[in-house]
């Protein structure tokens, strides 16, 4: 085991020293060195504890920063080949594909970041190649389609990015204060132009429609419960005609909490 964290420290040092300089300005330089060797220290600790390794990482830094480590994106490419290559050596395996998601946070401060990590087994990814698009940039995704969450108390939560979080701790993306949600409850990814959900690990579980999940495609009128808290999944555009139907069914679920 050590000879392969020796591989894997080699193989970091030598991507630091040949494409880290391809991210403009020193500042950037240096936090992409930082966000490696964190997700670096987060594999070998949970290889050493025999947990299960995370294979998908949120890298949450502030817009400003998010612009540099996002304008050459090798760095990220060359990572996930080594992380892949040494587990592979020491024949470990990933619960599921690898992903490396890094996204822009205005709560971060510059020259901060924050990684989420979460082994997260999907059977979905299985079968397609998972690529969650830049939402800033041209995608074939139509700008005619709006999706969002409904949320109980009739508050609008905009589905605007590639991945979100669910949970009771203060960094998710979607907090919800509630002593039976877990600190992170559920991830919501887009893959394929759908939205899944996945639960990860909580300790009530996810419910869609009434049915315990552990990851689900959503589907306009879902409706998912954590905890008893309701979120009603929309997506206006080629669905508009149901938009009544699902404000209703929220409504009523609303009335027998």
């Amino acid at each position: 085991m050590k000879q392969i964290f020796g591989y894997l420290e080699q193989s970091i040092q030598s991507l630091v020293e040949k494409s880290i300089y391809l991210v403009p300005g020193q500042s950037a330089r240096q936090l992409t060195i930082a966000i490696i060797h964190s997700l670096r220290d987060i594999v070998i600790d949970t290889a050493i504890h025999e947990k299960d390794i995370p294979n998908v990482y949120t890298i949450r830094v502030n817009p400003a920063d998010y612009s540099k480590l996002t304008r050459e994106t090798q760095w990220v490419d060359s990572l996930k080949s080594i992380l892949l290559d040494s587990l592979a050596e020491a024949n470990l395996k990933l619960p599921g594909p690898l992903s490396i998601e890094i996204t822009p946070d205005e709560d971060i401060p510059p020259q901060k970041y924050r990684i989420n990590s979460f082994a997260v087994q999907s059977t979905l990814e299985q079968t397609a190649a998972l690529k969650i698009p830049d939402l800033g940039q041209n995608t074939k995704k139509q700008p005619s389609i709006i999706r969002y969450f409904l949320l109980q108390d009739q508050n609008v939560f905009a589905l605007d990015r590639g991945i979100f979080q669910i949970g009771r701790r203060r960094d998710n993306h979607l907090v919800i204060e509630h002593p039976s949600v877990s600190r992170n409850h559920a991830q919501i990814r887009l893959i394929n132009d759908n939205y899944v959900i996945f639960d990860l690990n909580s300790t009530s579980g996810t419910y869609l429609n009434g049915i315990k999940i552990h990851e689900a495609v959503l589907n306009p009128g879902d409706v998912i419960t954590l905890a008893g808290f309701s979120i009603i999944f929309i997506k206006e555009g080629e669905d508009n005609q149901n938009l009544q139907e699902q404000t209703s069914r929220i409504s009523r679920s609303n009335n027998k909490s």
